[in-house]
């Protein structure tokens, strides 16, 4: 393989990878809408369910968001009553992120249609496809 189509193909490789996830973000988008969540609204409340309270900087290293988004996620979600945000008590600067029961009720009767939409978008490949791409795409996240 010469060197240039060697570029050619990261470049195909990173446009792919970008168009595919804007595809499958397009896709889940109307579920969440309809409910006047975004993204990372409901990403954060499927963390929340997932793990428990967490401090926001830690919230913020899982959601992959940063630090001027993950406050007007977290400012919305407080205003929906969807979470709570109280000091923590081992260390007063810090604040601890939780589900409030409306934002339990909600990701808890949500979530399965979620994951069965992504069953369906991600259909196209065998379970050993998508082994094998999680074990590539790690691979290279982990050399990034």
């Amino acid at each position: 393989m010469s060197r240039e189509s060697g570029n050619e193909l990261n470049l195909s490789l990173v446009l792919t990878l970008a168009r595919t996830m804007q595809a499958l973000k397009q896709r889940a988008l109307p579920l969440l809408a309809a409910d006047g969540l975004t993204a990372g609204q409901f990403d954060t409340l499927k963390i929340l369910y997932q793990t428990g309270p967490l401090c926001v900087k830690d919230l913020l290293e899982k959601t992959l968001s940063t630090s001027g988004n993950i406050d007007v996620v977290l400012g919305n979600l407080l205003e929906k009553k969807m979470i709570s945000k109280r000091p923590d008590p081992q260390d007063g600067r810090r604040r601890i992120i939780a589900l409030t029961e409306k934002g339990h009720s909600y990701i808890e009767k949500h979530f399965p249609s979620h994951v069965e939409l992504l069953r369906k978008l991600l259909g196209a490949l065998s379970v050993a496809e998508k082994q094998q791409l999680k074990m590539l795409l790690t691979k290279l996240g982990n050399k990034l």
